[in-house]
């Protein structure tokens, strides 16, 4: 989930606890940062990664809008739930034209190993 000023990111915890029922399962994947998936090499933690650009909130909403669960929340609720956090989204920008929106990009390192190769094989 991006993050942004402190009154957006309520408006995004709003959001992504609205959608969270119509994730497709993989998503918990990227939530659980890769945590949880079978990984035969010996762990390395990487550095913090993230991803920063300054965007509008038109820009913001547009991006909200093309996830498959934003989708899946019309088809099976309407828009008016998402219509009311988006007006709330829009609201807590305030009158900033851009604002700093970040994402952390998660990923697990790892190195092989002689007994990692042995038990891959």
């Amino acid at each position: 989930m991006p993050r942004a000023t402190a009154p957006v990111n309520q408006a995004l915890e709003a959001l992504h606890t609205l959608l969270e029922p119509f994730w497709y399962p993989e998503i918990q994947l990227v939530v659980d940062r890769y945590q949880t998936l079978p990984f035969p090499f010996d762990e390395i933690s990487p550095p913090p990664f993230t991803r920063t650009e300054y965007w509008t909130v038109n820009d913001l909403i547009g991006c909200i809008t093309t996830w498959s669960s934003v989708h899946q929340l019309i088809r099976q609720q309407g828009e008016t739930a998402l219509n009311s956090l988006l007006h709330t989204l829009q609201t807590e920008w305030g009158n900033l034209n851009t604002q700093p929106i970040c994402w952390d990009i998660y990923l697990r390192v790892g190195y092989v190993t002689d007994s990692t190769a042995l038990s891959s094989s």
